[in-house]
């Protein structure tokens, strides 16, 4: 069993905070204490009404303990400020970054408006890769991606192949800009659509319109056929029991909702039997009979009956496909080409013109015409509205067009609200005395002589320590919401802005009776009060400035940055999170430094400020189309905030290209700050390499690179921090090697990643022209410039000894 130190549970057998739990407990310690001196313990007793009174005071401190947590944080206007307190709303803090394949995919059919689907395979892909002969090269850590356009809003073909560009750019856009470490596009292309045509004789009853039927079986069967995914309605699944992290579970869409595939759907395969199944779940669907596939440009089943068949009399059956893939690999000449299956349009009945050459094509067309949906009612078929195949087409396009359209977030999810409550404003105790004891507001008969006016005081006075701890104690539960926030710990200076962490309210004759004539307010001399008795009047620090006094009092006891870091310490816990602030505090101290707790403590609340990109964007890398080599990213800024790297020290790490050639003695240019260098994007063009270099080398490998001139970097105990806090930043299946170079390493580094990185962009470029093609990998422009980052990077860890 743990013997580690705790907080024991707080027992729920009794109420230790009713009044005669409290009554008791001071009873029972009265006896403890002066058993022997005092032994009347009836209700006349006076200690003992002082003691009730106390009592009845400490039960409504307890009962403004028990309000719920937004009653203790909202303000003055009704509203909590989240942000102080570093609280976020489920659909800010609950999605994730793009993690899986999958969670790639919805993200890119979220924000890119012109694409349907998106398949995204590990590269090389089983049963097929790169070369012609279904070999690839590559290894961990590539994917492939294959994109299925949507229609235009015209329906036409004109400029498809510069909306194909656009579409394979704003992929590869959403895709970087969520890119994570060691990890990379290697194949770009899009899918080639075919269509195939349904064909199905079905039997319907009941007074359902005809045309409505037929519009949706059309609709059932497109959407198994290409497998669309569906946004989540937040409004309707809330209703259906979904929870608010079932809602948001993995990426948020633009929208802050996320996509789901239908239900149920195989990823690989067509079933024409589930096709089947589901347009029998169609209101006026009696039976299916008959239905199969054909591809665009393939010959019908044989047997089949143009006409339909005599009334009442089912057509020859034809011979269909159990399954039909979704994705098919296209044979070609090493390129890597895929095919999609969609539902074509019900095609308008062709129109027979004059001749024999025009009867003969419209015998041809009416037979693949009447490849079609049949529908039938008791024995006899019927004939299908004439503006049916138009009416499908702008249906179809309005429902791509609405698949975005989610309802706002405020319409089914409300912000947490409180009460506010003056929980600071304090009543005291004395005023439900019984008048006897002349401390309420009605104070001394004037006919009462001296020495019980000086009673009185002395009594208020002694009353006073009691009621300025409740008091405080109220003042702090008012202050909880100043007490849990970062606003007070990014002051600049050499304090957090804060002045105390404890809060206090000084007692005055709006709270205590009498309080004026007890201490004075400056008007009343002292030989007024106590005419006959000079010595008995009140002296010391609280007479005529108690404000300062209580401030210098608790000063004493309060050290602000220990505080204020626990503080913040516990709100880092309810995020799971934690910095070490004592540790790089020790380390200071111990290697010269002064040990302040400020910078630590200020560090914390960034933290907490940026919580949710911090903790999410942990993996994320380098978005190379458009930053540059030194720029922040999600694992940088998780790594800068455990080392109290300030995000200004990115960049170029060495400023003047000539460092190390000043005067004598003096300390380089640099910065604070460090370069990630992910290996896999050194990789060959073409993927090619051996074995033992994706092993070793690219496949989920990358390296961490320190300057070791500037301030802490010179200290050991610093550079295993920074390299215990690349380990644990780092995702799981990605091994980092940290290296502290010297200026002109530095110098040498940045260079040859300045010009791979302009290599590299180039290459994005080719990458959207081959998507076009269906052909595959970068262009070996890059490959000069990743090699000599790749000799780099073995030199320095030979130099280095690893």
């Amino acid at each position: 069993m743990s013997d580690a130190p705790g907080i024991a549970r707080r027992s729920t057998a009794s109420d230790d905070g009713n009044f005669d739990s409290l009554r008791a407990e001071g009873i029972r310690l009265l006896q403890e204490l002066s058993g022997e001196t005092w032994t009347d313990y009836n209700l006349h007793d006076p200690g003992i009404t002082i003691l009730e009174h106390l009592c009845y005071g400490l039960t409504d401190l307890i009962y403004r303990t028990g309000f719920d947590v937004e009653d203790y944080l909202t303000g003055t206007d009704g509203h909590i400020d989240f942000e102080a307190q570093a609280l976020h709303l489920p659909h800010e803090i609950l999605p994730c970054r793009p993690t899986t394949a999958d969670d790639y995919r919805r993200k890119i059919i979220d924000a890119v408006q012109s694409v349907d689907d998106v398949w995204i395979w590990p590269w090389p892909r089983e049963g097929g890769g790169g070369g012609g002969d279904g070999t690839a090269a590559g290894g961990p850590g590539l994917y492939q991606i294959m994109v299925r356009e949507g229609a235009s809003a015209s329906g036409t073909l004109e400029g498809a192949d510069e909306r194909t560009r656009e579409t394979l750019s704003e992929t590869l856009r959403v895709f970087h800009e969520n890119r994570n470490l060691c990890e990379d596009v290697h194949v770009l292309t899009v899918a080639e659509e075919i269509d195939y045509h349904l064909s199905a004789d079905i039997d319907i009853v009941g007074a359902r319109p005809v045309v409505d039927i037929l519009q949706e079986v059309y609709e059932v069967a497109e959407a198994y056929i290409a497998g669309h995914p569906r946004p989540i309605d937040p409004v309707r699944s809330l209703r259906d029991g979904m929870t608010l992290d079932q809602i948001f579970e993995g990426p948020s869409g633009d929208t802050g909702v996320t996509l789901l595939d239908a239900r149920g759907l195989d990823h690989e395969n067509i079933f024409i039997a589930d096709i089947v199944s589901s347009l029998q779940t169609v209101e006026g669907v009696a039976r299916v009979r008959d239905l199969y596939l054909r591809p665009e440009g393939s010959v019908p089943p044989p047997g089949q009956d143009a006409s339909g068949g005599a009334a009442g009399a089912p057509s020859t059956p034809p011979q269909p496909l159990d399954t039909v893939p979704r994705c098919a690999r296209i044979p070609g000449d090493g390129t890597t080409r895929w095919s999609v299956p969609r539902l074509a349009d019900p095609r308008r009945r062709p129109v027979q013109g004059e001749g024999p050459e025009a009867k003969s094509r419209f015998a041809a067309a009416l037979e693949t015409w009447d490849d079609r949906v049949r529908l039938w009612r008791d024995g006899r078929r019927l004939e299908e509205p004439a503006d049916f195949p138009a009416r499908y087409r702008k249906t179809r396009l309005d429902r791509r067009g609405r698949r975005r359209s989610y309802e706002e977030l405020d319409s089914f999810y409300r912000a947490p609200r409180g009460e506010y409550r003056e929980l600071a404003k304090y009543h005291s105790i004395q005023e439900h005395f019984p008048a006897i004891y002349g401390v309420n507001a009605e104070g001394v008969p004037s006919s009462a002589p001296d020495s019980v006016r000086r009673s009185a005081y002395r009594l208020k006075a002694y009353l006073l320590l009691f009621e300025q701890v409740m008091a405080n104690f109220a003042a702090n539960l008012d202050h909880l919401p100043e007490l849990f926030s970062t606003k007070h710990a990014k002051a600049t200076g050499d304090s957090l802005g804060a002045d105390s962490t404890y809060r206090f309210q000084t007692l005055g004759e709006d709270t205590i009776p009498g309080f004026r004539q007890l201490f004075g307010s400056g008007t009343v001399t002292r030989d007024q009060r106590f005419e006959d008795d000079p010595g008995s009047a009140p002296t010391g620090p609280y007479l005529g400035d108690p404000q300062g006094h209580l401030e210098r009092v608790i000063a004493h006891f309060d050290d602000v940055e220990d505080r204020k870091g626990r503080l913040l310490d516990h709100m880092l816990a309810a995020f799971g999170e934690s910095l070490t602030p004592g540790s790089s505090r020790e380390l200071e101290q111990s290697e010269g430094g002064d040990g302040s707790a400020i910078p630590h403590v200020r560090n914390k609340a960034r933290f907490l400020e940026r919580i949710v990109e911090v903790t999410r964007d942990r993996a994320g890398a380098l978005d190379y189309r458009t930053g540059d080599f030194g720029d922040a990213t999600g694992f940088k800024r998780r790594v800068a905030f455990q080392l109290g790297i300030e995000e200004t020290d990115v960049g170029s790490l060495t400023s003047n290209p000539s460092v190390g050639s000043g005067a004598v003695g003096a300390e380089p240019p640099g910065r604070e700050g460090f370069h990630v260098l992910e290996h896999i994007l050194l990789r060959p063009a073409d993927g090619a390499a051996e074995k033992h270099m994706w092993d070793d080398f690219y496949a989920f490998r990358m390296s961490v690179f320190f300057p070791n001139w500037v301030g802490r970097s010179r200290r050991p105990g610093f550079r295993h921090q920074a390299e215990e806090a690349v380990r644990v930043s780092c995702p799981a299946h990605v091994h980092a090697q940290c290296f502290w170079l010297d200026p002109e390493e530095m110098v040498a580094l940045e260079g040859l990643a300045n010009a791979w990185l302009q290599e590299r962009r180039r290459e994005l470029q080719g990458l959207l022209d081959l998507g076009r093609r269906g052909t595959e990998g970068p262009t070996p422009s890059v490959d000069d410039p990743a090699a000599q980052l790749v000799s780099f990077v073995m030199e320095t860890q030979t130099s280095h000894g690893i």
